[in-house]
């Protein structure tokens, strides 16, 4: 349906005049190249490809292989030893913004000092139009001269060029001028700009050209060897800024054991078979922090291998370490997933033994110089059986003791993680020990898990926080003789404290067969059951049942033979009704300094059972829709646009406006997290270009002249202002051909309504307008 509303300029009416404006010659070609070392190499790639490219958190291409960006291309190099540079990247450049008006009267000029460059690239902007008397809009021309002074010669005219057409809006152009083409070596230059068109003197003529910027550039291949780099080239018009450019990477690729493959879903290794000790190099990259931990020691280039070698690190630690990481557990969905994975950035000058724990944090593990290598200990479950301290071992027969039980308390741990669904932004994991809150209120501890990708991985990072400082609470402490010598962090170790059972439960071995113990003192066996531990020549422990009856003995009689006779002076442990061993994990071993025949041993009371409450007996529940920002942002809905044309006495206006509908979530309901729209507009056939940012559902371009039309809306979330697809609407169609109104025209009312469109104007009666629909 149209509507027209106007009013006559007197008499008999007035009838509408119809300007000619003359279409738009152009938009700039102004495109920006940005050549970004994004990390060490080799790497895997970007992951599936242009969707991992995010310019302002928006990717360049969606799920669905439509692109958010015209025009725009990239090219990646993965970091190898010996490989070219990115397509269309051998360009080095350093741009000086100028922002100066050049006007008839007075030239523009700047100086360049530098001896490497082989060009000097100018970006210039015109704006150029002329409107006549009768309201026609035509194109206008100016004349510009560019000439260039290489050391100590001349000024040279480079550019002597016109300038002509209809550019409303600045509209940039740019030279690349070569310099030094000869093989010289001159180290200074001069560039100068000049308008030879007069200025304009009135306000119908706009002829103004603006001196933006200079660059200096430098052509060469570079190698880059073992960096990583991503060139991109897109139009400028696209930001007013440079843009955030992220890139999700498939990581580095890093030596893994020969019997390992790396599963493509998760980056986790699945181990066959027994390991020989040497390594490969994968070509799917590897998400396990023991060998990023192993490849950061040996690394010469970025890790410590100029100080360091293989031989330096205990890798069988970190083998034991890796398959306990790649096994199997539960996601807190109803899956499962693996222990431990590392999908983190290491950048920043940092001490190294600082990086090192950091990783080693990852998968609960901890770092120690075992007077050869370095090796790490994990807080795992073990069934090897552990080593066994007396009070005989240690000096003046005593252990100390220390409670931790308000020290390092906590009940409540705030984790930080980066979510995934969230492009890989800091999120807070709230965990909770209810039952350490029952007893000891709520106390809270914040820490972030390095490396932490998973949600689940982070749940569980919390629950063993929180139920070590728990469960884990006393801590051990002695200085034992030469036998502790053998110990390790990470060791378990049987504590028999006599004086915590009230009786001798162990003590030093007098002598020995493979079936008999004789003990340096007579022990008492109480209840129907006893066992024996002994340490064996080669400091394993071995354990027996005693077939002696209850009663005290000094020799014991064991339910089967050792495999050799335990040495005199070894040590032994008694297991029955009245004994008291208490396992510990040892944290650390160093020899007393006063004394250095003995060694001091500090350990943590060790707790079997937390390690089933740590990875069962939870679960999580997905956010509810709308709940949470969308990883997906649902589109705009609807999207409609109409040609509306203004008459005036003196012009005609061409406007589009454009509606939509706000997106919904998957269940129907309107998406909150919307805050704001992205609208754009193009030709039939040609670019994008007029952007728009609104935060209503409704928006106009102005004056847009006689053409077809399509325009495409996309939403923006107050998260990170990730961006939906983009929505075309229909294709419009702005008339050439002006509607007057009629001498006997009645004024209707004064809202209009389409099918889906509302359109409220008022008119008065001398205003002397038309407007089409």
């Amino acid at each position: 349906m149209k509507y027209v509303t106007g009013s006559g300029g007197g008499g008999k009416g007035g009838r509408g005049s119809s300007a000619t404006v003359a279409e738009i010659s152009g938009f700039s070609t102004d495109h920006a190249q940005v050549l970004m070392a994004v990390c060490e190499g080799p790497v895997q790639g970007i992951i599936n490809n242009a969707q991992g490219v995010l310019l302002d958190d928006t990717p360049v291409q969606n799920e669905d292989g439509t692109f958010n960006f015209d025009n725009m291309t990239y090219s990646f190099v993965p970091g190898l030893l010996n490989q070219s540079i990115p397509a269309g990247s051998n360009e080095v450049s350093s741009e000086t913004s100028v922002e100066v008006d050049v006007s008839s009267s007075a030239s523009i000029t700047r100086s360049i000092l530098n001896d490497q460059i082989n060009a000097i690239r100018l970006r210039l902007a015109f704006t150029l139009q002329e409107q006549e008397d009768d309201g026609d809009v035509r194109e206008a021309e100016v004349r510009i001269r560019i000439s260039v002074k290489e050391g100590t010669g001349g000024f040279n005219a480079r550019v002597d060029q016109e300038i002509s057409g209809r550019y409303p809006t600045p509209t940039v152009f740019q030279w690349i001028l070569p310099v030094n083409t000869v093989g010289g070596t001159i180290d200074s230059f001069s560039v100068r700009v000049e308008k030879l068109t007069q200025d304009s003197q009135s306000n119908q003529l706009v002829n103004t050209v603006r001196f933006l910027s200079y660059a200096e550039v430098l052509w060469d291949a570079f190698e880059y060897p073992n960096t990583v780099l991503i060139w991109l080239q897109f139009p400028s018009k696209l930001f007013r800024s440079v843009p955030s450019i992220k890139i999700r990477i498939a990581g580095l690729l890093y030596p893994i054991p020969t019997n390992a493959t790396v599963d493509p879903a998760d980056g986790g290794l699945v181990y066959q078979g027994g390991w020989d000790g040497t390594f490969y190099m994968p070509t799917i990259a590897p998400a396990d922090p023991c060998w990023l931990l192993h490849e950061l020691v040996i690394n010469e280039r970025w890790g410590l291998g100029r100080q360091l070698n293989e031989s330096d690190i205990d890798k069988w630690s970190l083998y034991s370490a890796s398959v306990y990481n790649n096994e199997k557990v539960q996601d807190g969905f109803g899956g499962s997933e693996r222990r431990y994975l590392f999908n983190g950035v290491l950048q920043g000058d940092q001490a190294a033994w600082d990086v090192i724990t950091a990783i080693c944090s990852n998968f609960d593990a901890k770092p120690f110089w075992g007077g050869e290598t370095i090796s790490v200990w994990q807080d795992r479950p073990t069934t090897e059986l552990s080593k066994i301290i007396t009070n005989a071992d240690v000096e003046e027969g005593r252990f100390v003791y220390d409670s931790r039980q308000w020290k390092g308390l906590a009940t409540v741990a705030l984790v930080t993680w980066n979510s995934p669904d969230e492009q890989f932004q800091r999120q807070i994991e709230v965990v909770e020990d209810r039952e350490g809150i029952e007893l000891y209120g709520r106390i809270d501890i914040e820490f972030t898990a390095f490396g932490c990708t998973s949600r689940g991985q982070a749940v569980r990072a919390g629950r063993r926080v929180l139920l070590k400082s728990r469960l884990d609470q006393e801590q051990i402490s002695f200085k034992a003789r030469a036998i502790a010598a053998f110990f390790q962090p990470g060791d378990v170790i049987l504590v028999q404290d006599n004086r915590r059972s009230q009786a001798r439960k162990g003590g030093i071995i007098a002598s020995a067969t493979t079936t008999t113990i004789t003990v340096d003192a007579p022990v008492a066996l109480t209840g129907t059951a006893f066992k024996i531990f002994v340490t064996m020549p080669d400091l394993t422990v071995e354990e027996r049942d005693l077939t002696n009856p209850p009663g005290s003995h000094s020799v014991l009689t064991l339910s089967a033979p050792l495999p050799a006779a335990p040495l005199a002076h070894a040590n032994w442990i008694i297991q029955d009704f009245g004994s008291n061993i208490r396992k510990y994990r040892v944290t650390s071993v160093s020899p007393d300094r006063s004394n250095p025949v003995m060694y001091e041993v500090t350990g943590e009371l060790y707790s079997a059972e937390k390690h089933p409450l740590i990875e069962s007996g939870w679960s999580l529940d997905e956010l509810p829709v709308g709940s949470q920002p969308p990883t997906i942002v649902p589109v705009p809905r609807n999207v409609t646009a109409i040609a509306v044309s203004i008459t005036r006495p003196s012009k005609r206006i061409n406007d589009i406006l454009v509606s939509w509908e706000i997106p919904f979530n998957s269940d129907d309901t309107p998406n909150l997290f919307i805050t704001s729209y992205l609208v754009e507009i193009k030709r039939q056939g040609g670019n994008w270009f007029g952007r728009q940012t609104v935060t209503q559902t409704t928006t106009r371009f102005e004056d847009v002249g006689n053409d077809s039309f399509i325009v495409r809306v996309a939403a923006v979330t107050d998260f990170n202002n990730r961006v939906s697809q983009y929505v075309e609407s229909n294709t419009v169609v702005t008339s050439g051909s002006t509607i007057t109104p009629p001498d006997d025209l009645q004024q209707p009312d004064q809202t209009s309504t389409t099918a889906q469109n509302v359109a409220n104007f008022t008119t008065s009666k001398n205003s002397g307008f038309a407007i089409d629909f």
